[in-house]
């Protein structure tokens, strides 16, 4: 909610109509603070008026996160479109 209500209108990003973009993060650079590449993307990205979305686990396995956070409860994906860094 912080998202969409306060971040996106000071960005100037529209989250009605601003492209969502699903971005699968790798623990291991996060736990490393191997991390610029990761900052660099969402601000290129937010700066061209997209909504970012991120997740990461800790193992091999998205689907957790993926189901969570990429689709809504009815099924329906949420992002349009999926980078796996």
């Amino acid at each position: 909610e912080w998202y969409n209500k306060e971040f996106c209108p000071d960005a100037g990003i529209d989250p009605k109509t601003a492209p969502t973009i699903g971005l699968v993060l790798q623990k291991s650079h996060i736990n490393t603070k191997d991390d610029t590449h990761y900052v660099s993307l969402i601000s290129e990205l937010e700066s061209r008026g997209a909504r970012v979305v991120s997740i990461y686990s800790g193992g091999l396995d998205f689907s957790g996160p993926v189901e969570e956070y990429f689709y809504d409860a009815n099924g329906k994906a949420i992002v349009d479109n999926v980078i796996n860094l």
